[in-house]
């Protein structure tokens, strides 16, 4: 049974900003994100220094760094304070549900929405382009900056919920009007061709892209490996098709994006006819509220 006088006497104010000093290994930055003074940042770490009799941080070069036992105090905390802001702020109020994921799975998502019933009553739905890792998920969950993740790996941590949506596809794209057309096209000789061509390719530092392209198709995965070039790179998806077209590199196009474009713009690229590329992509949320519930199956296709 919690001892209420023993909690009452305890500052929860230093909880975020223990939270905030582990996150950026800086008393600096944290006193930035808080909009506070370092020297409270510092009077609260020094209370519960005090509190649980450990350094919780040393200084190492300019930075700072945990102890053993400030991260395991770290991962407790984090999963008991999100739930202590989700039960404090109510979720039912929120009036936008928040997404980050990779361009193509929205795509897919949007052709799902349009025939969903009643998303009239959905809050509106903002999209950050990005690929994320698990650990940035964790990260941007804990700090409420997310709804709804979609990676490319499971997710094991507290209080998440992970499931699988698919394997996406993707192909090879080159201009059609490639000057080397020919050799790409010539799947028994064309490794070569690949290696050597200009790439294009999505801006992230995600491993677990890598790491799902490794385990799904390692043919591929070795001429990522060995590729000479990298020429471009963006998280806009048609900026990257555009540079193809126009500069005779090759890149990857996922089948959803391919086919939401223009009969026009098809005709601009090709696209090999192997090795086909395929992407684990996973859906990831902590909250149970029946509008995210709802935004989850739409992602699910279980909404018709």
């Amino acid at each position: 049974m919690i001892n209420l006088h023993n909690f009452r006497k305890f500052d929860l104010n230093v909880i975020p900003i223990f939270l905030a000093t582990y996150k950026h290994s800086s008393i600096k930055k944290a006193a930035q994100e808080l909009d506070t003074s370092p020297s409270n940042v510092t009077q609260s770490i020094n209370k519960l220094r005090k509190h649980f009799n450990d350094p919780l941080f040393v200084r190492v070069g300019q930075g700072i760094e945990p102890t053993v036992f400030c991260a395991q105090l770290h991962s407790a905390l984090l999963a008991s304070f999100s739930d202590l802001y989700g039960s404090v702020f109510s979720e039912d109020a929120r009036e936008e549900i928040v997404i980050y994921s990779p361009d193509a799975p929205m795509l897919d998502f949007i052709n799902k929405y349009s025939e969903a019933p009643d998303t009239d009553s959905l809050p509106k739905i903002t999209h950050i382009s990005a690929v994320v890792d698990a650990n940035m998920a964790t990260e941007l969950f804990s700090f409420r900056k997310a709804d709804i993740i979609i990676t490319h790996e499971k997710m094991f941590s507290p209080g998440v919920i992970s499931h699988k949506l698919y394997k996406m596809r993707g192909f090879i794209a080159y201009s059609s009007q490639h000057p080397q057309k020919a050799a790409l096209t010539d799947l028994k000789n064309n490794t070569q061709v690949l290696l050597e061509t200009p790439w294009v390719t999505i801006n992230n530092n995600s491993h677990s892209y890598f790491q799902s392209i490794r385990k799904n198709n390692p043919v591929i995965a070795d001429i990522i490996k060995h590729r000479k070039k990298v020429v471009f790179e963006s998280n806009v998806h048609n900026l990257n098709l555009f540079f193809i077209e126009k500069n005779n590199a090759i890149g990857f196009i996922s089948e959803i994006l391919y086919e939401n474009m223009s009969e026009s713009s098809r005709q601009k690229i090709s696209l090999l006819p192997g090795p086909e590329l395929e992407i684990d992509i996973y859906i990831n949320y902590r909250s149970s509220e029946a509008n995210l519930l709802k935004v989850i199956d739409i992602f699910k296709g279980a909404l018709k």
